[in-house]
């Protein structure tokens, strides 16, 4: 697992204990939990439009478009404070800028 080490040992297993635990095992390992890949975006889309968007479903912590030599490359990402925020937006389709984005949650090394 590549979560860091920190958290994933006894803490968690003290949490269970609690009745603490969060039913999302990947909770703990940090960003990628409630990231949201985005693809098929317009060239005009940007890390304002992302947030103004899926704001709505509730706090975002991080929000990028993807650009390359200048050029934005059509996809980006948003990670959600929340994973009910992340799975209300996965729940129905997404229109930013008159199209229907591909809304899919990030993998770890997907960026490459």
């Amino acid at each position: 697992s590549s979560c860091g080490g920190r958290g994933s040992g006894p803490p968690a297993a003290r949490a269970v204990r609690a009745g603490l635990a969060a039913p999302d095992p990947l909770a703990a390992c940090g960003s990628m939990a409630h990231k949201l890949f985005l693809g098929g975006l317009s060239p005009a889309t940007q890390k304002e439009d992302l947030e103004s968007h899926f704001g709505q479903y509730g706090a975002i912590t991080d929000s990028v478009v993807m650009f390359k030599d200048g050029k934005p490359r059509g996809f980006g990402f948003v990670t959600f404070a929340d994973p009910e925020a992340m799975n209300m937006a996965l729940a129905e389709p997404q229109i930013l800028h008159d199209r229907q984005i591909d809304v899919k949650p990030a993998t770890p090394g997907g960026q490459g």
